[in-house]
């Protein structure tokens, strides 16, 4: 569920992105990031299914869109020139996901799982505080905030009820929720955004891009899963 939310929030995040400060929204990320980590270690007993299922929509604002943004806006401030080594060099955050795999695994057998994701917490304050005391957004921005904060808003909300709605069977039993899940999340996030937006579906290079990141993810995905 989080790489699922985060590849279909990263289209309306991105446009808020356009639009906004980028400090403002890798902040925002941040926050709503954490909540998984909060709730969790405060709950008695075992979580419901549904629950976790809607947490990990939440969870997927850390995955990579919170990385994505971190790395825009470290970018904005360089020339043309060495953006590309800036936005690498962000990139390399992601071997906080090699450590997770070493680290959390421990916490989770000693504390048990449920606390263990409180062990984030440190860390996503460390990032909020660096964020809000040294970041600063240097792009230029386009379109309404408030028009990008509402399609956000609404693609949020939405995977969360499509989340709730496939594990209550409204999709169909078995695989066709899953299978529908994508489907509807990308149809929701698309028909939010601009027009002038949209139209970028109807250029063949823009499908062409799409199936090559799709295809190297999925390569990505299967080889960490080994």
């Amino acid at each position: 569920m989080p790489v699922l939310a985060t590849a279909i929030l990263r289209v309306t995040l991105g446009n808020l992105y356009q639009s906004t400060d980028g400090r403002r929204v890798a902040l925002m990320g941040v926050l709503l990031s954490s909540i998984p980590t909060i709730v969790l270690p405060l709950l008695s007993g075992t979580p419901s299914y549904s629950l976790l299922l809607v947490l990990g929509v939440f969870l997927g604002m850390g995955v990579r869109e919170l990385r994505g943004r971190i790395a825009n806006v470290a970018g904005s401030n360089y020339s043309p020139k060495v953006q590309g080594l800036v936005l690498e060099l962000a990139a390399a955050g992601n071997i906080g996901a090699v450590l997770d795999g070493f680290l959390f695994a421990h916490l989770a057998d000693a504390f048990g799982w449920k606390l263990a994701t409180a062990a984030a917490l440190p860390l996503l304050a460390i990032t909020a505080i660096a964020l809000f005391a040294w970041a600063s957004d240097g792009g230029q921005k386009s379109d309404s905030t408030s028009r990008a904060m509402t399609s956000f808003a609404i693609t949020l909300v939405g995977m969360i009820v499509m989340v709730l709605a496939m594990q209550g069977g409204v999709f169909g039993g078995g695989r066709t929720g899953v299978l529908l899940l994508p489907v509807l999340g990308a149809l929701l996030a698309i028909a939010v955004l601009p027009k002038h937006y949209r139209a970028v579906l109807g250029e063949r290079d823009t499908w062409v891009v799409m199936l090559i990141t799709a295809s190297r993810l999925a390569g990505l995905s299967a080889c960490l899963r080994m």
